[in-house]
Parts: structure tokens; sequence; C-alpha cells
């Protein structure tokens, strides 16, 4: 799990080791890809109290 300080639209991004960039995609396909599956949780939790401490 990672959490970021920014914000990134809800779905699947394909990430490109060799690129270093990335794409919102709607299906994972490709083995030599690496994927996330970026949620937003609906309320607040202990890590967003943690994170606004960074």
């Amino acid at each position: 799990m990672v959490y970021t300080k920014g914000t990134l639209e809800n779905g699947i991004l394909e990430f490109d080791v060799n690129t270093k960039s990335y794409k919102k995609v709607e299906s994972i396909e490709r083995s030599d890809k690496t994927y996330f599956v970026i949620m937003t949780p609906k309320r607040n939790t202990i890590a967003d109290a943690a994170i606004e401490k960074l």
C-alpha cells in the first residue's frame, strides 16, 4: 500500500519501468508491465492523520 499527498484518478494505472511513465487503462493485459489499482477511501482513516503530519 502506498500513500500519496497528491491526487490520482481512481482506476488502473499501467506503469512502464523502461520509460518511467504511466497511463490509465481499463484492464490488466500485459505481463511485462506493472499495474497499480488506485482507490480513494470514502472516510478519513488513521493513515490520513499520519499523512497530514508529514
